[in-house]
């Protein structure tokens, strides 16, 4: 298989066993939180808000959208008040819209072929930088975490 598509700069970041790959038109950073605050009641994709640049935002478990070990089982949550995270997290933005993102280690950016998820969560995998790894849609898991939170 030939990688013809254009390049894009991506962050690359592990989960779990897997390596994936954020465009960095959609990479904020990667932080370490200080405090994120539990919304209980609101589904196992919700972990909670935490303040990024002085504003609230969504703190998503990748796991439960892509049939991974979640967060949750791996730190003995969910928590009832706020908490200091035992992990990284990812944030990311599309159109004005910001999620964060529990990650097991953050490698780099490195330039790779922008393969088209289309509605998928996932890209299958490619080679960015010297790695194989599967790109984030950064729309469908903003979609996804709509659809999560809208369910009655």
């Amino acid at each position: 298989m030939t990688w013809d598509a254009p390049e894009s700069q991506m962050l690359l970041f592990r989960l779990g066993e897997r390596t994936l790959a954020l465009e960095s038109q959609h990479a904020r950073g990667v932080m370490v939180p200080e405090q994120i605050t539990p919304l209980p009641g609101v589904g196992p994709v919700l972990l909670g808000l935490l303040a990024v640049g002085g504003q609230n935002v969504p703190l998503i478990d990748l796991g439960v959208l892509l049939d991974l070990p979640t967060i949750e089982a791996a730190h003995a949550a969910p928590y009832t008040a706020p908490y200091t995270a035992p992990y990284t997290v990812a944030v990311a933005e599309v159109s004005g819209q910001w999620f964060a993102f529990p990650i097991d280690e953050a490698h780099s950016f490195a330039a790779g072929a922008v393969v088209q998820a289309h509605d998928r969560l996932l890209a299958p995998a490619a080679p960015i930088g010297e790695r194989m790894a599967e790109r984030l849609n950064a729309p469908a898991v903003l979609s996804a975490l709509h659809n999560s939170i809208s369910r009655p």
